[in-house]
């Protein structure tokens, strides 16, 4: 069953490579031709991204990836569409939100917002908790590192001196005078 499916996935890619390059390619003399298709081609993609996502859920849920012998949902990502892995973290994490957010499925699928904009508006797109009136926000995120941390200085900060010598002045180019000495 499987092996009949990717047949009819084969046949698909070669009809549809056969009709692009004997009758559907664009004047590409013309800017306006060439304009035209790729904006048809985001339409189609955006469309095909919302569709992938709807399959995206369903293949998590059925956990396709345990009779073909992958060990997650990941690695089938990686192996069998070949998405590098943060793109594959990045379209399951988008699938699942998508599953409960069906105005932003509609705007992906009909070309309103690209798959870009709606992976950066995922963690933003949920709703929150509204503060009382007069509470202060949470405070900012910070690096982990304290606050000495950045008050130390390395070797490549300060200036370069040999361990026997002394610096050299530099007070003759000074508009200052020399201190007196103690």
């Amino acid at each position: 069953m499987l092996r009949a499916g990717v047949q009819d996935t084969a046949i698909d890619i070669e009809s549809t490579l056969t009709s692009i390059s004997d009758n559907q390619a664009p004047d590409c003399s013309d800017w306006r031709a060439v304009d035209t298709a790729l904006r048809k081609i985001a339409l189609r993609r955006a469309a095909l991204d919302a569709e992938e996502a709807h399959w995206l859920r369903q293949a998590e849920a059925l956990q396709i990836w345990r009779p073909l012998g992958m060990v997650s949902a990941l690695d089938y990502l990686e192996r069998v569409l070949g998405y590098a892995p943060r793109t594959a973290q990045d379209r399951l994490r988008v699938a699942r939100a998508l599953g409960d957010l069906p105005r932003l499925t509609a705007a992906l699928a009909s070309g309103q917002l690209p798959f870009s904009a709606i992976r950066e508006l995922d963690p933003a797109s949920r709703p929150r908790a509204p503060r009382p009136p007069g509470s202060r926000p949470p405070p900012a995120r910070t690096s982990g590192r304290s606050k000495t941390s950045s008050r130390i200085t390395t070797p490549a900060m300060t200036p370069m001196t040999h361990p026997t010598r002394k610096p050299a002045r530099t007070s003759s180019a000074s508009s200052c005078p020399p201190r007196p000495s103690r």
